[in-house]
């Protein structure tokens, strides 16, 4: 019978430390404390961040050309997101 755990274990901790994930990420709990809380929250919030960007692309490509098929030139746009923080 083959032992999964230590090669699994060992494999996670290489990828933690080379992609800084945080080990929640990867299903690996040490410790629930305040900081790791606060570690989950960071992380989600980096990800909402990055999709952000990432739509902001496509969505103010959309407008331009909404924009120039309506007849508008030279608009000055931008994407305004909300802030989940204070809700």
């Amino acid at each position: 019978m083959l032992d999964f755990e230590i090669p699994y274990r060992s494999v996670a901790e290489q990828i933690i430390s080379v992609t800084h994930l945080p080990p929640w990420m990867l299903g690996m709990h040490w410790a629930t404390t305040e900081r790791l809380s606060e570690m989950q929250a960071d992380g989600l919030e980096r990800i909402i961040s990055d999709m952000q960007e990432e739509d902001e692309k496509s969505a103010l490509w959309a407008a331009d050309w909404w924009a120039l098929v309506h007849g508008y030139s030279n608009v000055d746009r931008h994407a305004e997101w909300p802030n989940a923080g204070n809700s």
